[in-house]
């Protein structure tokens, strides 16, 4: 009987070790940013920023919901720009739907030269929570069935504080 135990035991201990004889890798990406004291800094504390927004459609209103959430803004003691890098749109082969997206309630554009006031000199040093604001516009044509995808990809700004 003891010997069938050990049998068992050590055949046990051999299928246990070969099950696990396989390596998988899993890998992650980890960023770590220090801001200044003084700089720039723009960050989401609520997190909804790191997953996809669903533009859900309305169908009692036939329009799309808009998407955002609060974005912190801090600076130097220099009001705080913003503009688009490029136009925002979602795509569904050959279809578009334009996209609108406000900061603060300020509509943005493309381009440096576009770049709006978002956060006010006294807001950026102190820090100020600012609505993101994204929506679709309707085409003139209106909405065609399909799939969208889009990006949206904001630029943040401010003059370097002045020297004491």
């Amino acid at each position: 009987m003891m010997k069938i135990r050990s049998l068992f035991a050590a055949t046990l201990l051999a299928s246990s070790s070969a099950a696990f004889a396989a390596a998988v890798p899993f890998d992650l990406n980890v960023k770590a940013i220090v801001p200044s004291a003084t700089g720039l800094a723009v960050w989401d504390n609520t997190g909804w920023s790191t997953s996809d927004l669903n533009m859900a459609y309305d169908h009692n209103v036939k329009d799309f919901k808009t998407v955002g959430g609060p974005l912190n803004i801090k600076g130097g003691n220099t009001a705080v720009k913003s503009y688009l890098v490029f136009e925002p749109k979602l795509l569904d082969a050959s279809e578009v739907i334009d996209m609108e997206v406000k900061v603060g309630g300020v509509a943005l554009k493309v381009g440096p030269a576009a770049a709006v006031d978002v956060a006010t000199a006294a807001e950026a040093t102190g820090g100020a929570i600012k609505e993101v604001q994204i929506s679709a516009i309707e085409p003139t044509t209106g909405y065609k069935e399909g799939s969208y995808a889009g990006a949206v990809h904001m630029m943040f700004e401010s003059a370097p504080p002045a020297a004491p």
